[in-house]
């Protein structure tokens, strides 16, 4: 089934360290494959908010020579333990470290770097995972983090996450409408999903869509016990991505890379690159 009617093609792009620790490795990798746009993790084995204003003006300079834009920034907000609460993992943190630094001033950091490439949009998350979670343990920290968006033209973006609070589509989708803003949007990604055993059906995928403008992909082997290529694992991407775009009724939408084959970045990326733009093209085919 085609559904060249219901949006145009998506923007696609890859994070910038799936393919290794060079940027500049990554904005090859982008041109070669026709891809559009980069999202912002690390650059060049240095953590965003690690870099200076210099570095990350150049770093956007290199992005913008190559004719691509910057998808976003993939912060740490609230991947932390939340207050007074003991989390149960801390998973993959990608460098970063608070330094001492509160909320506010992490939040203010990632909206500098956000202006600095030129982009409004910044990954969050929910609080590593604690027990006896409610979507209420999150309400002081996202009200906040809503109010700086809405001050400084932010738009947020929740990953489900495994080793945070929102970990699956299900409750993604609970968070999302509980807000109901174009301020806060839902980051869906099928590999986390399929990590936790949570494949969504049609109706759950078309509760977050109307939330949702940049999309995830990688896939998950539960054979391997880790992350493969697209295409590799249990994520069922022909369905998967038939329904975003009935979802994406349409908007335009991005999707990024975020492959996480750490045995061999570039490999396990550039095999992903081929699946998602083979079944983007079949289910988005006005380019």
């Amino acid at each position: 089934m085609t559904n060249e009617h219901i949006a145009p093609r998506p923007q696609l792009g890859v994070i910038s360290d799936e393919t290794g620790p060079s940027l500049d490795g990554c904005i090859a990798f982008a041109v070669e494959h026709g891809l559009n746009q980069i999202e912002i993790r690390m650059v060049d084995g240095t953590a965003p908010l690690s870099l200076t204003d210099v570095q990350a003006k150049d770093a956007n300079a290199r992005i913008r020579a190559a004719d691509l834009t910057v998808a976003g920034i993939a912060t740490p907000l609230l991947k932390w333990e939340a207050p007074g609460k003991k989390a149960a993992d801390q998973g993959d943190q990608f460098g970063f470290s608070r330094e001492g630094l509160s909320d506010d001033d992490l939040t203010m950091a990632c909206i500098h770097l956000a202006n600095l490439f030129e982009t409004q949009n910044l990954r969050i998350f929910s609080y590593l995972t604690h027990e006896n979670f409610v979507l209420d343990d999150l309400k002081p920290a996202f009200d906040r983090l809503l109010e700086h968006a809405e001050q400084h033209d932010m738009v947020l973006r929740l990953e489900n996450e495994p080793v945070c609070n929102i970990a699956s589509f299900a409750q993604l989708a609970d968070i999302v409408e509980l807000y109901d803003t174009p301020r806060l949007e839902a980051l869906p990604d099928i590999g986390n999903s399929a990590q936790i055993d949570e494949f969504p059906d049609a109706a759950l995928i078309q509760r977050v869509m109307p939330y949702t403008h940049h999309i995830h992909f990688k896939d998950y082997s539960k054979a391997a016990g880790k992350f493969v290529a697209l295409g590799t694992g249990e994520v069922k991407l022909d369905a998967y991505m038939a329904e975003i775009a009935v979802g994406a009724n349409g908007r335009q939408l991005s999707f990024s890379l975020e492959t996480h084959t750490h045995d061999d970045p570039m490999g396990g990326t550039r095999v992903s690159a081929g699946q998602l733009i083979a079944t983007t093209n079949t289910h988005f085919v006005n380019a």
